[in-house]
This record gives structure tokens, C-alpha cells and sequence, in this order.
């Protein structure tokens, strides 16, 4: 026990302060010095030094001075306020999207157009396109590039389900229905079904699926589809369409309201997302001996509690998110008109439930002979809904490496994060972190492996996957705040149910939507 209370305190304290350290002292006069500022996040910075070794090992006489910091937000004000802070930040923060309409940011075009020596493909053409085009921003322009590939879903703990429902008893379900079953199962064994933390309790990759990703990208930058003129089009306010007609974003708060408030940790609301991550490795919190299964996590989630998991002796895994059962709504197969498919009867869910499994597992490979309904063979279009739903990993896209304006050692600073790029990088990235490099697209998630389980399924699950980034330069996040009740808050107990959240949503960005569109900088 004092150990899991001194790694649990190491670890809260690991995201109080900053600290500092590198390579070299830095030199403001050495033009062949650049000063590198780094986060410390969930995937560490170990990587980081020894990229910068590396740098220096390639390009004989160049120094990179690696500096830590967790105080991102008070580092941009300095920045604003026209301090030099270092050549090349590294800051996760969602604030960096409207940062670049200040001048502080240096245009990167150049970098992702650049091939690092001795290779043959661009920094644009190496990176996860999706990531890509998350960061262009709405002059057409790119300020910042990735330097961590966050890939998000669901996380869970092995053992825990063969402790409580026994070896090779239980698969990973592969729809809602599938996991809500199996988290009823859990519950009857004794355990909870999932462990969550305000942080973490996001479900955006159902919207995702449900809207397909397209209607996803759109409705999130405040469009809507015009079936008039055939374009997506800016919402306006008085009708909002992007989020009155987002019947995908409705369908995602019905998942949170279930999971909360039907499958969850009792003590989920009092938790810090550290004690919910150990909660989830098997250390109980508040005396509370029961066995968490699942979190919405991120890949990072190893890394972070390695430890806790080498003291439980527990198995942690990624899984791809199982596709929202109400998805069939979408289908042409689907009979029941305007019914929303969690009104149906449970005999009837059954029924669609069963065949979107048929779907999912012909999709993904097993069986090879295509599924049918009612002894007639599925439409393509069907099958295409399904297939991308089933394909979608949900990425995060505020971790960005930007060169402030006020660098005097631009070119240096550009050269380094090209390198960044590099194969010996990306190498350097994984040897040194539980993390993916950001400069791995589909084709190439599988060239790097590692010695977990937990990771080599992350990239098992990318390299099967498109990605969806929740792009932080939109709408969605320019002005918009949660509703006076959050998540965590709306759904345990019942406070709230999914339909009153959402049309809180509504009324909100309705009232705002016009300030919101002036801080995205689509209106005067």
C-alpha cells in the first residue's frame, strides 16, 4: 500500500510542476544553437533528448538545448507579450488554434514540404493525413505541425475480465449492444464496466460513426448539408443546423448516459483522472476492492500507468471502439421508419444488432461470404456505412511544434523539426516512449513495434483504421464552453438525460453563435 500511495502521489506531482533540464545551457548568441521547448505529457520527453542527440550526431556542430514545462498557457502569454520563450515550442493546448492571427507563430509550409535527407517522401506525405489536414488553418496556411499522435477509444484491463467472467470466456464486443451485454455480465460478476474521470469521459468517435466522416469534419466546422444547392454550407442561428439536425452527436450523449449512468465506478465523480487510471489497473480506490474493465482513454494511457500495472500484475489493452448499434438507423434495411432504434423493442434490437454484427464481422474479414437480411443480400451502401463506421480511430490534434516569430534561429529550428520526421526519428520516438510517432501514416503504423501488448495492439488498431481528428481550429472551439452541466455531472443520477443536454447544447451555441463564428474568424 505505501507504495501505490508513493507512485500515486509521484504521479499527481508530475503534473504540478514544471521542470527543466537539457542537453546544454542554452546560448541566445549561438547561431547554431536552438532552444527547444517541450510538454510534459502523458508520453514523457524522454524522446526528445534523444532526438536531439541525434540531430547533433547528424548535423556536426548544430546543439539543440531541450527544455521541460507543463505551464504551456503562461508561456504563450509571454510569447504574445513579445518574451522569447525558445525556437520550437511543443504545447498542447487548444488555445494554439487562434494563436496564429497574432503573429507569433512562424509559417511552416516549407517544413511539410520538405524531405528529410536521404529519403524520398515529404514531412506532409509521411504524417497520418488526417493530422494533416487537421492542422491547416483558414487561410489556407500551416503555423504549427503534430509531434504527438494521440489516438484515443477505449482501454481495457485483461485480467480484470478473466477474473470475473474466466478465461476465454468473453470476446471484445464489436457494437454497443455487444458491450453494454458484457458490461452486465461484469456487473453481475461484481465488477464495474467502466472507470471514468471528467477528463476522459468523451464519446465524440460515435458521432463519428453514426455521421460518417465527412458530415462528422463538416458539422463540426458548423456546417450543414443544403440538399437544395448539394454543398455543405455555415449554419446560421436561428436554426443552428450543424447541431439541430446532428442526430449523430444526440446518439453519442445517449452512450455517455448509459455508460455513466448505468455501468460506471461509484466513485467515478470524486475521482482525479491518476486515480482513475489506477482504479482501472486494478488499485482500489476508497476501499473500493472491485474490479474496473473498461476506460475512455487514449494510447498514451500505458505510459502513464505502467507502474500501477507492474504492482496489480494486471494485462492493459487498446481495442477498437465497438460501432454505435444505433448506426442501423442509417441503413436502408432498417423498417421502423422514424422509431429511434433504442425505443425498439428488445427482441427487435436483437434482431438489427445481430445483423450489424454479421456486417462488422464480414468487414473485418471473417467470414469471407457477405451477410444477409431476411434472405436478401445487403445493399453496397449499407455495406459502405458500416465499413467506415467500423474503421474510424478518433485522433487529438492540439499538440502542436510551432517557431515563434520572435526566434532569430528560424532556418536551424526548421531543420530539426524535419528531421523530426526522419525514419532514425521516428525510430528514436518509439525505442524511447510508449507512443507513436505522429510521421506514421496507415501503411506504416506496422514497421514499429513494441514490447507491450498494450502498444503493439495500438498499432494493430491504426494500422486498420481512418483516422477522425477532433480539429480544435473550428467552431467547436473558438468561444464554446460546456453548458452550465457537464457530462459527468448531467448523467450520474440522472440529473440530465441525453435529449435535455443536447438541446441545452443548442440553446447555448444559438445564443453565442455569432461571437463563436467571429473568434473562428468566419464572420466580422
Amino acid at each position: 500500500m505505501k507504495k501505490t500511495v508513493a507512485l500515486l502521489c509521484a504521479a499527481a506531482m508530475a503534473f504540478s510542476f514544471a521542470s527543466c533540464g537539457g542537453n546544454d545551457t542554452y546560448d541566445p548568441l549561438d547561431p547554431d544553437q536552438i532552444k527547444l521547448v517541450v510538454s510534459d505529457l502523458g508520453f514523457g520527453t524522454d524522446q526528445f533528448y534523444a532526438i536531439a542527440e541525434a540531430f547533433e550526431t547528424t548535423h556536426p556542430g548544430k546543439n539543440v538545448a531541450v527544455e521541460e514545462t507543463v505551464l504551456s498557457s503562461a508561456l504563450i502569454s509571454q510569447l504574445e507579450a513579445g518574451s522569447f520563450v525558445g525556437d520550437i515550442c511543443m504545447f498542447n493546448d487548444n488555445a494554439l488554434w487562434r494563436k496564429w492571427r497574432s503573429g507569433i507563430m512562424t509559417p511552416l509550409d516549407d517544413v511539410l514540404s520538405s524531405v528529410p535527407d536521404g529519403e524520398t517522401l515529404t514531412v506532409e506525405e509521411k504524417c497520418d493525413p488526417a493530422l494533416i489536414e487537421a492542422y491547416k488553418v483558414s487561410d489556407g496556411h500551416y503555423y504549427s505541425v503534430p509531434w504527438i499522435n494521440e489516438n484515443t477509444g477505449f482501454v481495457y484491463n485483461e485480467t480484470a475480465l478473466n477474473i470475473l467472467l474466466g478465461e476465454n470466456q468473453w470476446e471484445l464486443p464489436k457494437t454497443t449492444e455487444e458491450l453494454y451485454d458484457l458490461c452486465d455480465r461484469i456487473k453481475s460478476a461484481g465488477g464495474y464496466g467502466f472507470v471514468w474521470n471528467d477528463a476522459y469521459i468523451d464519446t465524440t468517435i460515435f458521432e463519428a460513426q453514426y455521421n460518417g466522416r465527412e458530415a462528422f469534419n463538416n458539422m463540426r466546422a458548423g456546417k450543414y448539408y443544403d440538399e437544395e444547392i448539394g454543398e455543405w454550407v455555415l449554419s446560421d442561428a436561428e436554426n443552428l443546423q450543424c447541431l439541430s439536425e446532428n442526430t449523430g452527436y444526440l446518439r453519442a450523449l445517449e452512450q455517455l448516459e448509459k455508460i455513466i449512468g448505468q455501468y460506471s465506478h461509484q466513485y467515478c465523480r470524486n475521482m482525479t483522472f491518476i486515480y482513475a487510471q489506477a482504479a482501472w489497473a486494478g488499485i482500489p480506490y476508497a476501499n473500493d476492492t472491485k474490479l474496473s474493465v473498461f476506460m475512455p482513454n487514449g494510447d498514451w494511457a500505458y505510459n502513464e500507468t505502467k507502474d500501477y500495472f507492474d504492482e496489480t500484475g494486471h494485462v492493459p489493452g487498446f481495442m477498437k471502439v465497438p460501432v454505435v448499434s444505433d448506426i442501423v438507423e442509417r441503413l436502408s434495411l432498417y423498417e421502423d421508419g422514424e422509431t429511434p432504434f433504442s425505443q425498439l423493442s428488445e427482441a427487435k434490437k436483437a434482431e438489427y444488432d445481430g445483423v450489424l454484427r454479421a456486417m462488422i464481422d464480414y468487414v473485418d474479414g471473417d467470414p469471407q461470404t457477405p451477410p444477409t437480411w431476411k434472405g436478401n443480400p445487403i445493399s453496397e451502401e449499407d455495406m459502405a456505412i458500416v465499413r467506415e463506421a467500423r474503421s474510424l480511430l478518433m485522433g487529438k490534434s492540439q499538440a502542436q511544434a510551432f517557431i515563434p516569430s520572435n526566434s532569430t534561429k528560424k532556418e536551424l529550428a526548421k531543420e530539426f523539426l524535419v528531421f523530426m520526421a526522419s525514419d532514425m526519428a521516428i525510430q528514436i520516438y518509439s525505442q524511447n516512449t510508449n507512443g507513436l510517432s505522429p510521421y506514421l501514416n496507415q501503411e506504416r503504423y506496422m514497421s514499429v513495434s513494441f514490447n507491450s501488448k498494450f502498444m503493439n495492439e495500438v498499432t494493430e488498431v491504426c494500422s486498420e483504421s481512418q483516422k477522425v481528428v477532433a480539429i480544435y481550429n473550428d467552431v467547436w472551439a473558438n468561444g464554446y464552453s460546456l453548458p452550465s452541466i457537464a457530462y459527468a455531472q448531467a448523467f450520474t443520477n440522472s440529473i440530465y438525460t441525453a435529449e435535455n443536454f443536447w438541446q441545452e447544447d443548442i440553446s447555448y451555441f444559438k445564443a453565442n453563435w455569432n461571437t463563436i463564428l467571429k473568434n473562428a474568424g468566419l464572420a466580422q
